[in-house]
C-alpha cells in the first residue's frame, strides 16, 4: 500500500505555510514498452490499469478540495489527465479501472503516476493506493484473486510495544505480561472456495524454535473472512543473559488450489527487548497536540517495572508548518517527568524539568529524535512514572506523532488551564 499526502520523499513539508495548497505527492510508474499493442486501427482496448484507493484511512481526511489524480505519459512526453476523485471521509478501498487504448500512449516508454492535491504543510491528507495492476488481454474489473491478512502483528506483551529486556527478566511472573494468544483474520478475494493451513512459530534470536502449535486447517469462501486464534498457554519470552535480544513471530498460511499473491499470506514480527519502554509501533498515522490560554502539557504514563536510571527520552514530533508559516521547530517547549498525576484533583508532581528544548526531527521518516537528559534520573522503585513536555507558547498546536493503530489512550494524559485529563 502507498500512502499519498501533504510530505515529501524526505518527511519533511512541501510547504511550511498552512494555508499553502497544490500538487504534492508524485508515485510514478518506471517506463514500459507497449509499442506491440498498437494495432491497425491505432488502438488497443485491451489493455487496463486498474488499482484501489482508500482516503483518509487512519489517517487524516482529505477534504472537498483536495484530490488523487491519475495521468498518462504520451508519445509528447507531456502528461496527460485521465481520472480523478475529489477528497472525502474514509470509506472502504474503491476500484477503478482506466483503458488505456490511445495511440498517444502506445509507444516504447508509457508510464502512468498517481498524484495528490492537498495541503502541503504536513502529515495530512491522505489517499492509499492498493493493487495497482496494468494487464493486457483482459477486461474492466478483471477479478483478482487472493488471500491476505488484514492486520499486521502487533506485540505479544499484553501492555507495552517494547520494555527494557532487564525489566521483563525481573518479573516475577512473566507469563502475566504476555497476552493469552494470537488472532489473526485472513480476507478471501474472489479466490473461490479452499482450504487454509495456518501455522505459527517464535523463535530466539538464535534462531532456535520456542513455539510452534499444531496446524489448524480451515475452509474460506470467495469474499469471506477467516479468524483463526492461536493460544499461548503457559508460553513466555524466556530470560538469557544478554542485556538486550529480540524475537520473530511469524504467522502464515498455505493453501489449495491457484497460488495468490505471496506477500500477504505471511506476518512477521519482531519483538524487541533492549533498554526503552514504548506503546507505539514505529509509524504516525497522524499528528496528536494540545492547545489552550494556559498551562499546556503532555504526559505519556508508563508502568515501570523495576528500579532504574532514565537517561533520554525519544519523541517522533510531527513534521507540520503552522499558520506563520513556520515548522513547529522554532517552538519553545519543556521536557518533564512526574511521578505523580491525578485527573480527579487536577495535581502534579513534577520531579525533573528542563528548559529551552525544541522539537525537532532527524532526517528519517517516522524517525525517533533522541533527548538525552541533563543528567540521569534515577526512578528509585517500580510504579507510574509520566513523561512528557510542556508549551510554552500554549497557543501553538505542536503535533505528536499518533500511533492509531495501537489504542494506548488511557496512558495519555494532557492539561490546559489548570486541569488535567485523560485523552
Amino acid at each position: 500500500v502507498a500512502t499519498l499526502d501533504g510530505l515529501n520523499k524526505n518527511g519533511v513539508p512541501y510547504d511550511t505555510n498552512s494555508g499553502a495548497t497544490g500538487v504534492a505527492d508524485h508515485l510514478t510508474s518506471a517506463p514500459i514498452d507497449l509499442s506491440s499493442y498498437l494495432n491497425s486501427n491505432g488502438n488497443d482496448s485491451t489493455i487496463w490499469l486498474s488499482f484501489f484507493y482508500q482516503p483518509q484511512g487512519l489517517g487524516d481526511e482529505p477534504e472537498a478540495g483536495d484530490s488523487l489524480v491519475v495521468q498518462f505519459l504520451d508519445t509528447a512526453g507531456d502528461w496527460r489527465y485521465q481520472w480523478s476523485v475529489p477528497g472525502r471521509a474514509d470509506t472502504v478501498f474503491q476500484r477503478v479501472s482506466i483503458r488505456v487504448r490511445d495511440s498517444a500512449y502506445l509507444h516504447p516508454s508509457f508510464q502512468f503516476r498517481f498524484l495528490n492535491y492537498a495541503t502541503l504543510n504536513g502529515n495530512r491528507d491522505h489517499w492509499n493506493i492498493d493493487y495497482v495492476i496494468l494487464r493486457s488481454n483482459t477486461d474492466s474489473n478483471e477479478a483478482i484473486p487472493d488471500n491476505g491478512f488484514i492486520r499486521p502483528r502487533y506485540s505479544l506483551l499484553n501492555e507495552f510495544e517494547s520494555m527494557p529486556y532487564t525489566h521483563y527478566k525481573a518479573l516475577a511472573n512473566p507469563g502475566a505480561a504476555m497476552v493469552s494468544s494470537m488472532t489473526d483474520s485472513l480476507f478471501d478475494i474472489n479466490y473461490g472456495n479452499t482450504s487454509f493451513i495456518y501455522r505459527s512459530t517464535i523463535k530466539d534470536a538464535t534462531g532456535a524454535t520456542l513455539f510452534q502449535p499444531l496446524p489448524v486447517t480451515q475452509s474460506g469462501t470467495s469474499n469471506s473472512y477467516s479468524v483463526f486464534v492461536t493460544s499461548l498457554g503457559s508460553f513466555n519470552y524466556p530470560s538469557y543473559p544478554a542485556q538486550r535480544t529480540y524475537f520473530d513471530v511469524k504467522n502464515y498460511v498455505t493453501i489449495t488450489g491457484v497460488q495468490s499473491v505471496a506477500y500477504n499470506d505471511t506476518l512477521k514480527y519482531r519483538q524487541v527487548f533492549d533498554n526503552y519502554y514504548s506503546y507505539d509501533d514505529g509509524t504516525a498515522e497522524l499528528g496528536y497536540g494540545i492547545n489552550g490560554s494556559s498551562g499546556v502539557k503532555f504526559a505519556y504514563r508508563f508502568d515501570v517495572k523495576k528500579a532504574d536510571t532514565l537517561r533520554a527520552i525519544d519523541i517522533y514530533f510531527n513534521p507540520v508548518g503552522n499558520q506563520t508559516g513556520h515548522i513547529v521547530h522554532n517552538s519553545l517547549i519543556q521536557l518533564a517527568v512526574w511521578d505523580q498525576i491525578s485527573t480527579a484533583t487536577s495535581s502534579e508532581h513534577i520531579i525533573h524539568r528542563e528548559y529551552n528544548k525544541r522539537p525537532f526531527n532527524i532526517d528519517s521518516i517516522n524517525g525517533f529524535a533522541r533527548y538525552i537528559l541533563d543528567s540521569p534520573l534515577v526512578v528509585v522503585q517500580p510504579g507510574p512514572v509520566w513523561i512528557g513536555f510542556i508549551q510554552n507558547n500554549p497557543a501553538l498546536l505542536i503535533g505528536l506523532g499518533l500511533d492509531r493503530n495501537t489504542d494506548h489512550h488511557q496512558d495519555m494524559f494532557y492539561a490546559f488551564d489548570g486541569n488535567w485529563y485523560v485523552s
